[in-house]
C-alpha cells in the first residue's frame, strides 16, 4: 500500500523504492480583487481573504471553494494588516491599521461581519492564528516603528495579555492553536529580515528552528509541527521571493517553490493542502491564487 516512508525491493526493476510525500503548486482561481497587505484563513477548499490594500485601504472579504473566489460581505471597517483566525464560517479580524493602528475584533459567521472584544494593544501586521473562540496574536507593529513583544489570547469575547514573545518583530506571520502556536520570520529592526521563529505552548514561547531564507510579510499555515511558510520580502530588488520552506517541529527544509514571488498576501489551510493569494510583486498588485498540495509518488532510491 501506498505510505509516505515505506521502502521496498522491486524485484522486477532490482531497484528500491521508497514512497514519498510530493508538494506541487497549481494555479487556482482568480480572486475578485488584486490586495496586498491582505490575510487569509481557513482551508484549500473553504477558504477566506479579509481587508488589505488596492490604491487604499479596503474592507472587502472574498470566500474560495477550491476553484473560485466569490465576494463575501465587507468588514465593518477599511484595514489592513489584521490578526486573523478561525475557519470561512467562524473568522476573526483582530486589529489592523486604518490611518493608525487599532484594536477593533471583527468576527464573521460566513454571512456577516460583527465587533467582537477588543484587543489590548494595537497593532498590525503580527502572527496569530487558532479558532474563533481561541485564538492567539504575537508580535506586530505597534506603532511609531516599535516592534511588539506582547501576546494575546482571545477566550470567544475577550482577549487577555500573557506572556511575551522573546524577540519583538513586525511584519512576522505564524500558525498553530492557542496552546501550540508557531511565530515564523520577520523583520525585527529597521529594514532588517530574519530567520529565527518561536515556538508557543500555552503559557510561553522558545526557539524554534530557523528558516533557511530571511523573509517578512511571508505567509504561513499548518500546525507548530506540520507548517509552510509561504513566499515573503526577502530585500531583494523585486521584494519578494518565490520560495517556500516546510517545517516538522524541529527543522525547516526547502518545499516546492511558487510559480512567482509574491509578499503581502493570504494564505489558509494545512502544511500539506493550502492556498497563497493575492498579495504583491514589485509595484504590481496580485489576484491570482497557486495551490498546494502533496501525493504519494515512488521514488527510486539511490547511493548519491
Amino acid at each position: 500500500s501506498a505510505e509516505h516512508g515505506k521502502v521496498w525491493f522491486n524485484s522486477t526493476t532490482s531497484l528500491l523504492k521508497v514512497y514519498n510525500n510530493v508538494g506541487a503548486w497549481t494555479a487556482g482561481g482568480t480572486a475578485t480583487q488584486a490586495r496586498v497587505q491582505t490575510r487569509g484563513t481557513g482551508t484549500l477548499s473553504a477558504g477566506l481573504t479579509m481587508s488589505g490594500n488596492t490604491t487604499g485601504r479596503v474592507a472587502t472579504s472574498e470566500e474560495y471553494d477550491g476553484s473560485s473566489w466569490t465576494a463575501g460581505n465587507s468588514l465593518l471597517a477599511a484595514k489592513l494588516g489584521v490578526g486573523r483566525a478561525g475557519t470561512q464560517t467562524a473568522a476573526l479580524a483582530a486589529g489592523g491599521q486604518i490611518t493608525s493602528n487599532i484594536t477593533n475584533t471583527e468576527e464573521y459567521d460566513g454571512t456577516c461581519w460583527t465587533a467582537g472584544g477588543n484587543l489590548q494593544a494595537g497593532k498590525h501586521h503580527g502572527a496569530d492564528d487558532g479558532t474563533q473562540t481561541a485564538a492567539w496574536t504575537a508580535g506586530g507593529d505597534a506603532g511609531g516603528d516599535s516592534y511588539n513583544t506582547s501576546t494575546e489570547e482571545y477566550d470567544g469575547t475577550s482577549w487577555t495579555t500573557v506572556n511575551n514573545v522573546l524577540t519583538g518583530r513586525n511584519s512576522t506571520d505564524g500558525c498553530g492553536i492557542q496552546t501550540a502556536g508557531l511565530m515564523v520570520a520577520g523583520n525585527p529592526s529597521g529594514a532588517s529580515r530574519m530567520v529565527g521563529c518561536e515556538e508557543y505552548d500555552g503559557t510561553s514561547w522558545s526557539a524554534g528552528g530557523n528558516i533557511a531564507t530571511a523573509r517578512h510579510t511571508s505567509r504561513s499555515a499548518g500546525t507548530q509541527t506540520l507548517a509552510m511558510v509561504t513566499c515573503g520580502d526577502d530585500g531583494s530588488a523585486d521584494y519578494s521571493l518565490p520560495e517556500c520552506e516546510s517545517y516538522n517541529g524541529t527543522s525547516w527544509s526547502s518545499a516546492s517553490s511558487m510559480s512567482g514571488p509574491r509578499y503581502g498576501h493570504a494564505a489558509g489551510g494545512t502544511g500539506t493542502t493550502l492556498f497563497a493569494a493575492l498579495g504583491q510583486t514589485s509595484s504590481t498588485r496580485l489576484a491570482t491564487t497557486e495551490e498546494y498540495a502533496e501525493s504519494i509518488t515512488a521514488q527510486t532510491v539511490t547511493d548519491s
